[in-house]
């Protein structure tokens, strides 16, 4: 999925979605707001049989636990890319008054290209979780890697 972006020349703010079609082609499609951006996805995914946006990665294994919230390797069931998924608990962070935090961390991910930062690819939110969905690299956490 593509960044939320500005388009060159207007004042307007869209929301862009990448089609992947066959053949190695791509397509954006811009919406006017994150509502109706979120109700295309859903469209497409109920067509594919998906109930929510979880229910296209397949969970491998719980790979850490970050700040009291679990990070999963999966795999994305149409295009078999790797990612990790971190589950954040929005309840948990509602009541530590931490809000803030899951919208930087998703912020982060968007602004940063690095080799340090994994890139986003998505995210997302069903029931009471929020997931943040970034590209798997091994080799374990940074935290690991900095303390050996």
């Amino acid at each position: 999925m593509a960044k939320d972006e500005i388009i060159e020349g207007t004042q307007s703010f869209y929301y862009p979605v990448k089609i992947i079609l066959p053949e190695g082609k791509s397509r954006l499609v811009y919406f006017p707001t994150r509502q109706d951006r979120k109700k295309a996805l859903m469209a497409v995914l109920a067509a594919q049989g998906f109930q929510n946006q979880l229910d296209q990665y397949e969970l491998l294994d719980t790979i850490g636990q970050g700040s009291a919230n679990p990070v999963f390797v999966a795999t994305h069931l149409m295009t078999g890319l790797k990612v990790a998924i971190k589950a954040i608990d929005t309840a948990k962070y509602k009541r530590l008054r931490n809000e803030n935090n899951i919208s930087e961390s998703i912020a982060m991910h968007k602004c940063h290209k690095s080799n340090f930062v994994a890139s986003l690819v998505e995210e997302f939110s069903h029931e009471h979780r929020t997931y943040i969905v970034t590209k798997f690299y091994k080799g374990g956490d940074l935290v690991t890697y900095m303390d050996s």
